[in-house]
């Protein structure tokens, strides 16, 4: 299969919006979370579900790294970004947030796999509306931490 273009571009975009949408320096302060909570986390979860679980499998991707393309970790680096940078305060109005986000992931898992750049096996895209969730509240919960070591840090 030939390489797609579409992951790098897709990085591109999301780490071109964040630069766009978040002051300076909100978005260095969300660099560490973007790493743990994004880049790193989208590898654990690659690992579990596409390795270990064999629940699906990404297609010509450029920069293969553990069986899912670079940049969509990178992508995700960014989107983990947006999405800290605009999280509301309020539990409710989180919770309603949390689940757009994640349908919009949802979504773009579905477009992957119409486009043949993501296959499942035993899995679907609706299962990762639920997953993204569940990643997302976790994403906040590395945030909390980061923010909480930083704070106690400088005192």
């Amino acid at each position: 299969m030939a390489t797609s273009t579409v992951w790098p571009i897709a990085a591109i975009v999301l780490l071109a919006f964040s630069v766009i949408m978040i002051p300076r320096r909100r978005w260095l302060e969300l660099v560490p979370s973007a790493v743990l909570g994004g880049f790193v986390l989208s590898y654990v979860v690659q690992i579990l579900g596409g390795i270990l679980l064999g629940l699906w499998t990404y297609n010509s991707m450029s920069l293969p790294v553990l069986g899912m393309p670079l940049w969509l970790a990178v992508a995700f680096a960014a989107e983990v970004m947006l999405f800290l940078h605009f999280l509301p305060e309020a539990q409710g109005t989180r919770l309603v947030y949390i689940i757009v986000f994640s349908a919009a992931l949802g979504l773009a898992d579905f477009a992957m796999a119409r486009f043949g750049l993501k296959t499942f096996s035993r899995w679907n895209s609706y299962y990762s509306v639920f997953l993204f969730v569940a990643v997302h509240y976790v994403v906040v919960f590395i945030d909390s931490y980061i923010r909480q070591q930083q704070r106690a840090a400088t005192k």
